[in-house]
């Protein structure tokens, strides 16, 4: 009987199956953990938002969004009590009986933040900016501004974490992220060029607003869209508007 060939092979002739071996097994692991990451899987698909609620209160706050969130969340919600329960509630006995509760439930986060994202920018201007930019506004309501403005922060972050719990819809980096960071420094724009147009006589004009428009709600129309826990890259923004983003004052 011959020898076998096996009998010869030096660690030389198996280092190039050794090297098919190393990036056969990588792929496996980089495909498994993309599969971990986004595998759709409820905590608590019976959950109702009341019961977030509760939780929030109670400080378990889950949410990957606390990091888009302004400066002292944690203390924005207790001091709202009712009339926060009572949006929230009522959002979500719309959603569960929306045709796509999903879909619904993100609509509503999405108007939440768009709300806030406005207000934060009334907030940083002076009164004689607030009346020309908020039909109804006079001046001393600045309590009031400040109220709708946490309200509609807390709305969003709430309905975040009961979207994450019951529908597993809520991921760093996802939808809603992206949304946030690209719908920012677009209403700052927006609402700059509207001051300009109607306080100061430059540049700005209607039209330019409604293309500020036109792009958010063709940013909302992608988020709805897009896969839940799909992560995106930051966006590529200018340096005012990263600037912003690090520093909402």
């Amino acid at each position: 009987m011959g020898e076998s060939p096996l009998m010869h092979l030096t660690p030389g002739d198996l280092a190039p199956l050794a090297a098919v071996l190393a990036v056969a097994t990588a792929a496996y692991v980089w495909r498994e953990r993309r599969r971990r990451r986004t595998l759709v899987r409820p905590a608590y698909p019976d959950i109702e938002v009341a019961q977030v609620w509760e939780n929030w209160l109670a400080g378990i706050r889950e949410t990957p969004d606390l990091v888009l969130a302004p400066p002292g969340t944690d203390d924005l919600a207790e001091p709202l009590g009712p009339r926060a329960l009572a949006g929230l509630v009522e959002t979500g006995c719309r959603c569960a009986s929306a045709e796509h509760p999903r879909i619904a439930l993100r609509q509503a986060i999405l108007e939440a933040a768009t709300l806030g994202l406005h207000l934060e920018v009334l907030l940083e201007a002076d009164e004689t900016e607030r009346r020309s930019l908020l039909k109804g506004y006079q001046e001393g309501m600045e309590p009031w501004l400040r109220e709708s403005f946490t309200l509609a922060t807390v709305h969003w972050l709430v309905l975040r974490q009961y979207g994450q719990w019951k529908y597993d819809d809520a991921a760093p980096d996802d939808w809603f992220h992206r949304f946030f960071r690209v719908a920012r420094p677009y209403i700052r724009e927006k609402m700059r060029v509207a001051r300009e147009y109607l306080l100061e006589g430059g540049t700005g004009s209607p039209r330019l607003i409604e293309i500020y428009d036109q792009l958010l709600t063709e940013l909302a129309d992608l988020s709805l869209r897009a896969a839940p826990k799909r992560r995106f890259a930051r966006p590529d923004l200018p340096l005012d508007a990263r600037r912003l983003e690090e520093d909402p004052g």
